[in-house]
């Protein structure tokens, strides 16, 4: 079983934690353990799979919080979590990230610092969680994005000095947040930029 690249378990209704021992599986690139009714928390474990590519474990009952040993995939690409009971603060994040969904868990704190340091994030939806604090600055830096979701937290900040100017942005989320402040044309062409091109 070392040698499996790929596990492909969603809709099905398994149960019960995932287990520690999926930390053998280290040539896995793609786990895909969504909409189950798995329970528990992720294990550490899970930061030993350093090829992992692709990690699916939405829509389970996973709880507690997400654990650090994720930072050391360095090869994860995409990540999605939403539609759980996860909480506590978000680890920071493998710079390698491109595709990050954290949303309607039971999530607190800022958003990690090093959101965007890798410069790859195309996708960001934290939506319905708990979430607090400014926006970090590699966030506002972001030229890579092009959806980003932040509706329904409790995030802060003058709105026109909380973003950038995004390139590629096609949609853009805000509501139910806690931004202030005036939005001059200039703030607003650099949120905006190509949502009606």
């Amino acid at each position: 079983m070392s040698s499996v690249s790929g596990i492909y378990f969603s809709d099905n209704y398994l149960s019960g934690p995932i287990p520690a021992s999926i930390g053998n599986f280290r040539n896995l690139v793609w786990l895909d353990l969504s909409g189950n009714y798995l329970s528990g928390s992720i294990p550490n474990e899970i930061g030993l799979l350093e090829s992992l590519f692709v990690l699916h474990l939405l829509g389970n009952n996973l709880t507690g919080v997400i654990p650090i040993s994720i930072g050391n995939l360095t090869n994860l690409s995409v990540l999605f979590l939403h539609q759980n009971s996860f909480s506590g603060l978000i680890p920071p994040m493998p710079t390698s990230i491109t595709v990050l969904q954290l949303s309607h868990n039971r999530l607190s704190g800022p958003l990690p610092e090093s959101l965007c340091l890798g410069g790859v994030l195309t996708l960001l939806g934290v939506i319905n969680n708990s979430l607090s604090g400014p926006m970090p600055s590699s966030l506002r830096n972001c030229k890579s994005l092009i959806r980003v979701r932040l509706d329904g937290n409790h995030f802060t900040g003058k709105i026109s000095e909380a973003f950038g100017i995004y390139p590629d942005l096609t949609y853009i989320a805000l509501s139910n947040n806690r931004f202030y402040g005036e939005m001059g044309a200039e703030s607003l062409f650099n949120c905006l930029t190509n949502l009606q091109q």
